[in-house]
């Protein structure tokens, strides 16, 4: 605002158009190389990784889950995409990441994941290391 009340003085005007065009450059230049490793992130993850659909039957036991382990509703959501993959995806190593500890500190919720020998990890560090530990294994 003080960059605009400047460029109307003559004195100032073409430092602070100048100045303003780089700030918006700067801007433009961060928001783009953002938008470049999200993709690239996206491509990595896509290539190893399998998107769970979001389906009729999700929504309604989510609808169960949030009542029954008093979840937020972006938490259930997410907990009934989960469980019904893990039943019939590959039986092997498998975790859970999310870092949002208050939701999905439950014990019922670890015990539902273990049924499918599947580890939760409230950080993604823990995650990571448990992946890293698999993948050299």
């Amino acid at each position: 605002e003080q960059l605009a009340w400047l460029a109307r003085t003559r004195q100032y005007h073409d430092s602070a158009v100048a100045y303003l065009a780089d700030v918006e450059n700067l801007f433009l230049d961060s928001a783009e190389s953002e938008a470049d490793r999200l993709h690239e992130a996206f491509t990595r993850i896509l290539s190893v990784g399998e998107v769970i659909p979001l389906a009729l039957g999700v929504l309604s036991a989510a609808i169960g889950l949030r009542s029954r382990l008093s979840l937020e509703p972006p938490d259930s959501v997410v907990l009934a995409s989960v469980l019904p993959h893990l039943a019939v995806a590959a039986p092997e190593p498998r975790c859970f990441l999310n870092r949002d500890a208050k939701g999905f500190r439950a014990r019922e919720i670890r015990e539902m994941l273990s049924e499918f020998g599947c580890t939760l990890f409230l950080s993604f560090d823990g995650g990571r290391d448990f992946i890293l530990s698999r993948l050299r294994s």
